[in-house]
């Protein structure tokens, strides 16, 4: 089976600021909605941004939105985490590190995380769908494209016929995509670097298996020929934004 796979937007653990479309589909839903309120929405459009850049730049802010945000996701999604690590071979705890923190991701929080960013990633999903990979978008941030890739490779499974932007936005089938690419990563790593990957503590499996899900597998597996996979871990930080966040958030809680 051949290992290949689109990179997310967000490399290398930065996370981006909101799109142009992003912004464009909730300037137009107002407008629809509320003509003569566009200027009012606009303000609070910005001084959304604004607060939200704030957070997004201080890391302790930071790592409490992710906690209220994902934590609650990770704590409502328990039965649907445990069923789906089960069925993909997969810990968990990795898909739980990667909804705590994509789900508080900046580009969610700016539209409240809820219905609005929902909508706003669907829209940008659409208008990028013939252009690229797609957005990435819900609770794991994966890109539409990737997750066409995951199904017709057999990692994810939804049952009768779906829109697959909806689907990665309904948090319980999103888990399924979450787990289908982290099974999927692993089945990679253990198939190309066998017992170099296999002889690592789990620990560090763990970590390079999150920083494929960050990174896409091609631009991993080039990663780890250029770095060698320690000095990789030791490089890179999404591992530790996903992995030991998680960690600590559950210690705390």
């Amino acid at each position: 089976m051949a290992c290949t796979q689109a990179s997310k937007d967000t490399e290398r653990g930065v996370i981006s600021y909101p799109s142009i479309r992003s912004r464009d589909v909730l300037w137009c839903a107002q407008k629809r909605a509320h003509p003569t309120s566009v200027v009012g929405g606009g303000m609070y459009t910005y001084h959304r941004y604004q607060s939200q850049q704030t957070i997004n730049n201080n890391p302790e802010l930071n790592r409490q939105a992710r906690d209220q945000i994902g934590g609650a996701l990770v704590n409502q999604l328990s039965d649907v985490v445990a069923q789906k690590a089960a069925s993909h071979n997969t810990s968990s705890t990795l898909i739980n590190a990667v909804i705590r923190h994509e789900s508080g991701a900046f580009e969610r929080r700016f539209l409240g995380s809820g219905f609005l960013a929902d909508a706003a990633e669907y829209g940008e999903a659409m208008a990028r769908s013939f252009t690229d990979q797609g957005a990435s978008i819900g609770i794991g941030q994966m890109q539409t494209g990737l997750a066409k890739e995951l199904e017709d490779m057999g990692y994810v499974n939804i049952d009768g016929k779906h829109d697959i932007s909806a689907s990665l936005l309904n948090d319980s089938t999103a888990v399924e995509y979450i787990a289908g690419n982290l099974e999927y990563l692993s089945d990679c790593l253990v198939n190309t670097y066998g017992t170099t990957f296999t002889d690592l503590s789990q620990d560090d499996q763990n970590r390079l298996i999150l920083i494929g899900y960050n990174l896409g597998w091609e631009n991993l597996e080039n990663n780890i020929d250029d770095q060698g996979m320690g000095d990789l871990i030791d490089i890179l930080s999404y591992d530790n934004q996903t992995l030991d966040e998680y960690n600590r958030w559950v210690e705390g809680r």
